[in-house]
């Protein structure tokens, strides 16, 4: 369950990232790599869901994500990962 919560972070975080970076002419370099890794996470999704996902999927959407980091850092807009607060109860 957590794991499926994380998955709906992460895909919500990347479409307001995608839409920052259609909107910046200094970010537009960053909508087909972004593209890239929510489609990457969507098969991953798939393949958890049907019990066919290795590491290799994790370690290909792990590539991506240095990818878009690093195209991010030379448009000059650091990626700083936060972990989210988790609710006390």
């Amino acid at each position: 369950m957590k794991a499926a919560l994380a998955a709906v972070f992460v895909y919500h975080e990347l479409k307001l990232a995608l839409a920052d970076a259609q909107a910046s002419p200094t970010l537009s370099k960053l909508v087909a790599p972004i593209t890239d890794l929510q489609n990457k996470l969507h098969s991953l999704a798939g393949g958890v869901k049907s019990g066919g996902a290795s590491a290799s999927d994790v370690a290909g959407i792990d590539s991506t994500i240095s990818q878009v980091k690093s195209q991010a850092a030379a448009a000059g807009q650091t990626i700083t990962e936060q972990t989210p607060a988790t609710p006390s109860g």
